[in-house]
């Protein structure tokens, strides 16, 4: 199979490199995916911890106690459910939240590592808010997520680096996710940008289940064929696996430009959709311009024109071996409340939505 992407070239130039072993990881597992993969359980795979934490109530409780004899200092918590714990410094001087730090310690020291933080915080002054895993949802390794906005991120990294220093002992044994792409100088602390209107999490597995699918369709895999790869193949296909990874996580938003800055595309918000009968794929997104909708055929055209039209929808042009559509916010309301409410239209409305650049049928 030949499918040189032009756009890999223009990818690579811009973003900050993530170590290949991370991308080969998430290649591997996107490879065990098929259409019945739920993406909570992909993620679960991916946050699954090596840790069994036992007995920790009572460290929780007096972690509980330190936090409420602080409060005076412009500390505020709040439960997230019954998983975390959320701990809020200072936020009136914080902006819209541009970045996430992650930390898993060994369970047995995360209760102290929190204190350690916040002791360290409100020292420094540092307007920022992190949540910790409460003792009921401890079986996932993102014990800490510490959110900060662009102003106030180096004097957050900072802060950790010095409670690192201070305290190497309560980093041995720190999990990583492969989700978490990107290192920090801090050992067992690692980054990733904030995706505003969705969690990071749907992000990434997404972007797994998506290539999974990309994958299928540019090597004509349906429901009704198998893949046999031997010797050079093999290794072939997990290149293409792997480029297909990373350009999704560039599309999503997950990766960031080479000198630390998120990168947002025109279309930031592609929905990607699979069908295993057909092996036709189709790529739509929603803003507030309208609705655009691309649907790549199985074909030799089709399958070039998907990788030429990777990072955007909404400026695809007709050409042979895909159809477009557009249609206005409101059209699109319509067109969706007529598949979900039949009944509350006239059935002898025949009017359908606009296409163009479709096949003859």
């Amino acid at each position: 199979m030949n499918k040189t992407n032009p756009n890999l070239i223009s990818l690579k130039s811009l973003v900050k490199p993530v170590d290949d072993s991370i991308i080969l990881g998430l290649a591997q597992i996107a490879f065990k995916c098929n259409k019945d993969t739920e993406s909570y359980i992909l993620r679960d795979k991916l946050y699954a911890s090596k840790y069994s934490p036992r007995n920790l109530e009572q460290k929780e409780l007096e972690l509980e106690a330190f936090l409420r004899s602080v409060q005076h200092l412009n500390i505020r918590t709040k439960n997230q459910n019954k998983e975390y714990k959320w701990v809020k410094m200072n936020t009136e001087r914080m902006g819209n939240i541009t970045s996430r730090f992650y930390i898993a310690p060994n369970p047995n020291n995360m209760h102290e590592l929190v204190k350690k933080l916040v002791e360290k915080f409100s020292l420094q002054c540092v307007p920022v808010r992190f949540k910790y895993q409460l003792t009921t949802g401890m079986e996932q390794c993102d014990r800490i997520i510490i959110y900060s906005d662009a102003k106030n991120k180096e004097k957050v990294e900072s802060a950790i680096r010095s409670v690192y220093q201070e305290n190497v002992s309560l980093f041995i044994g720190c999990e990583r996710s492969l989700a978490w792409l990107y290192d920090t100088n801090t050992p067992g602390v690692y980054y990733a940008p904030e995706t505003p209107g969705e969690a990071y999490s749907h992000r990434i597995t997404d972007a797994i289940l998506e290539a999974k699918q990309t994958f299928n369709f540019l090597y004509g895999l349906t429901s009704s064929t198998k893949l046999t790869l031997t010797g050079q193949d093999v290794k072939e296909a997990y290149e293409y696996m792997k480029m297909f990874i990373t350009l999704l996580m560039f599309r999503k938003g997950i990766l960031l430009s080479k000198d630390g800055r998120c990168i947002t595309l025109k279309d930031k918000n592609v929905k990607s959709r699979y069908n295993p009968e057909t092996g036709i794929i189709t790529n739509s997104t929603m803003d507030e311009r309208g609705y655009f909708e691309a649907t790549f055929f199985p074909t030799t055209e089709g399958r070039r024109a998907l990788l030429y039209n990777f990072y955007n929808v909404s400026t695809i042009q007709p050409q042979p071996g895909l159809a477009v559509r557009y249609l206005t916010f409101d059209e699109r309301v319509e067109e969706i409340n007529r598949i979900l409410y039949p009944h509350k239209y006239n059935s002898s409305d025949t009017s359908c939505p606009p296409s163009f650049g479709g096949p003859k049928r």
